[in-house]
């Protein structure tokens, strides 16, 4: 819910900066009356509902509807840091401390028993505003206060770090720009380093703006070469991220950092700080109050060459321990089975006990006896069609001669009339499982089943343009969910 706000702001931002931006010392500006003004303030406004939402989306992720309302106002208290004395507010770290506590707060008012006269008022009326106040008075009575003054020492102890610290002052810089992707930690780093540039010092900013760059373009890198590691979703943000990283908006790197923050969160801040402590050590500066290749090529930094050294460093530093993070993940949480017998837009047969051999004649190199293998599944077949709606069917078999648990998939453009009465099929899938594997092809069966009924998965299988394609698509939906509710919620938002 959260990436089509990122992309959307991010994007529309960085095409005002570059057709209609200039550098200056205050940063890269647009002049006010022209038509590039106002598609960064669109810009801007799509920005703006980024961390409300997520908030709002974490907090349906745990109490459903009723946390939609406190999630999303007590996720812009995050982002308005007049309410408890921050210049910068909590940033996307704050709308997820918000979209959680929101979440819970109204999960547990809902389980409170009313009378049944009650009960219709309850999730509209009663919820949302208890919520609301709640989770809004601790986060600015409790919380954003104490953000603040720690942010306010930190800028202190930030401006007596210069001269013989250059490469600490860098590595602390760079670090606290990636950590939050524009939240206070990025803000503070941010506004110290153009507050140097004010002071006639202007390595701090090239520092950060070395550093602002890193994490979008360092999980786009990650994404173009992990492909099937990452779903649908994070991919497109991937590519997206790698624009917005170009114009130095950080915030591109959010959606992933927010789906997956112990794996993208860690690898961001070590990139940031190699990229800021390397800029630092080349004297790579920056005149202006704004980051990423775009100054560089504006001509606002000095010592270019060693300011994009350090950037692809930070880069290579970032997208390297994603993808190591990410890869030992996807070990502990592999597919159910793997997923490389494809099939794509050719003919198996006029009938399904002609798709079915053809499919396990495809699986064959897992079979010890594949003859046994299609006999079981025609056996399951003939006691009930395993078509299952919307043109798919899902023949399966648990036999002696499955050597490994296999899937097979075929998309047959023609359709097959699987059972008598049924619409033409044209997604086949086929599991095959060892006679030892318990209960593994249900669990198989249950994962596909419930992705079949979604109009975008089925139209992403039809849309595949090559096996490896379907394969990643299909690979995506049998990976183990998340166990806890604070992990499906954070990935549902």
């Amino acid at each position: 819910h959260m990436i089509p706000f990122v992309v959307t702001g991010g994007l529309l931002i960085a095409v005002a900066l570059s057709i209609g931006g200039t550098p200056t010392p205050e940063g890269m500006a647009i002049p006010e009356d022209s038509f590039w003004n106002t598609v960064n303030e669109l810009g801007s406004l799509a920005f703006s509902l980024m961390v409300p939402v997520l908030s709002g989306y974490i907090a349906v992720g745990i109490a459903d509807r009723p946390g939609l309302a406190p999630g999303l106002i007590t996720g812009l208290i995050a982002t308005t840091g007049s309410l408890y004395g921050s210049e910068t507010g909590a940033g996307f770290l704050g709308g997820i401390v918000t979209g959680i506590l929101s979440g819970y707060v109204a999960l547990a008012i809902k389980k409170i028993p009313v009378h049944k006269f009650i009960a219709p008022i309850w999730p509209i009326i009663v919820i949302p505003i208890f919520t609301t106040l709640t989770v809004g008075l601790i986060f600015i009575l409790l919380i954003g206060a104490p953000v603040s003054a720690a942010f306010e020492t930190m800028t202190e102890y930030l401006a007596g770090m210069q001269g013989s610290s250059v490469i600490v002052l860098g590595l602390i810089l760079g670090a606290m720009i990636a950590f939050d992707m524009g939240g206070p930690f990025n803000k503070t780093a941010f506004l110290f380093g153009g507050g140097m540039i004010a002071a006639g010092n202007a390595a701090p900013m090239g520092m950060a703006a070395c550093a602002i760059a890193v994490p979008p373009l360092a999980v786009g890198v990650a994404t173009l070469l992990r492909r099937r590691w990452f779903n649908k979703a994070e991919n497109d943000a991937g590519i997206a991220a790698l624009f917005m990283g170009f114009f130095g908006i950080t915030e591109g790197a959010i959606p992933l950092a927010a789906a997956r923050p112990l794996q993208v969160i860690p690898a961001n801040v070590a990139g940031g700080a190699v990229a800021g402590a390397l800029a630092g050590a080349f004297g790579a500066q920056d005149h202006v109050m704004h980051g990423g290749p775009i100054v560089a090529v504006l001509g606002a930094v000095d010592n270019v060459v060693g300011f994009f050294i350090a950037m692809l460093a930070g880069i290579a530093v970032c997208a390297g321990l994603i993808l190591l993070l990410v890869g030992l993940t996807q070990r502990k949480d592999k597919p159910l089975v793997a997923v490389d017998t494809i099939s794509l837009d050719k003919d198996l047969g006029s009938s399904s006990e002609e798709v079915i051999r053809s499919l396990v004649k495809l699986t064959s190199p897992r079979m010890s006896d594949a003859e046994a293998v299609a006999s079981a599944a025609l056996q399951r077949e003939s006691t009930r069609s395993t078509g299952v709606g919307h043109g798919v069917a899902i023949p399966h078999a648990r036999s002696a001669g499955v050597k490994v648990p296999t899937l097979a998939f075929a998309r047959l453009p023609q359709g097959v009339t699987w059972a008598e009465g049924e619409d033409p099929t044209t997604l086949a899938f086929l599991i095959a499982v060892p006679d030892d594997a318990g209960k593994q092809h249900l669990k198989l069966l249950s994962k596909l089943a419930r992705n079949i009924m979604k109009e975008d998965f089925r139209a992403q299988l039809h849309g595949a343009r090559n096996r490896k394609e379907a394969a990643d698509i299909i690979s995506s939906v049998l990976s183990p969910a998340p166990s806890t509710n604070k992990a499906a919620a954070t990935n549902q938002a």
